[in-house]
């Protein structure tokens, strides 16, 4: 038997040492590998994530719930009886009936200018800062309005202004349908109110 191939022999502990060496050098390469692997996957994972996050972020707008369309009429109706009551009712309702439809007409487009400001919160991106100025201007306009009969005014002047805003908002509001802050059918659903509660105003502003 060769001397060298014995497991005492300077040589064969050398072929040990280098056949280990290898075995070493392997295992480390692998999870190596597996690291380097994790890192270019990761940032493709990273990039689909945000890809994923861009696209829903530019997805079309949630649609409103059927069922806002009749809470939006139904809105109406307040406006609609108290022009009944001054048209057809007796004359000792006439003022009362006109200083509750400027009162309700007020809140209603103090309302809209708070819906306005809530679709500015809500979007991801800063908006442009004339969205948040017009979202406050239907409540100036609203006190101003009130504040006319607040000192012993008549109610018209009033609700003809309020009546008026109630119509110009929806300018705003295809405006903001444009930038993209609207949910899906939102014109649909404010112009018919806008237009039905505007020209109930104004229609009461002429016999009050």
């Amino acid at each position: 038997m060769d001397p060298s191939q014995t497991k005492d022999s300077p040589a064969f502990r050398r072929k040990g040492e280098a056949l280990m060496g290898k075995h070493l050098a392997g295992g480390r390469q692998a999870p190596l590998k597996g690291a380097m692997a994790g890192a270019v996957l990761l940032p493709q994972s990273s990039s689909e994530g945000r890809n994923v996050m861009l696209r829903s972020s530019q997805a079309a707008p949630e649609r409103l719930p059927s069922f806002a369309r009749w809470l939006g009429v139904a809105g109406l109706v307040p406006q609609i009886l108290l022009a009944a009551l001054l048209i057809g009712g007796p004359a000792e309702f006439r003022l009362p009936a006109s200083g509750l439809a400027l009162s309700y007409s007020g809140l209603i487009l103090s309302f809209i200018g708070g819906a306005w400001w809530g679709l500015a919160s809500r979007h991801k991106e800063p908006v442009a800062a004339w969205i948040w100025c017009a979202a406050v201007a239907p409540s100036l306009i609203a006190f101003a309005g009130l504040g006319a009969c607040a000192f012993g005014g008549r109610p018209g002047p009033g609700l003809l202004l309020i009546g008026t805003a109630l119509i110009g908002a929806l300018g705003i509001d295809g405006k903001l349908n444009a930038a993209g802050l609207c949910p899906a059918g939102w014109l649909g659903l404010r112009a018919p109110l806008s237009l039905g509660l505007g020209g109930l105003t104004i229609l009461i502003a002429v016999f009050a």
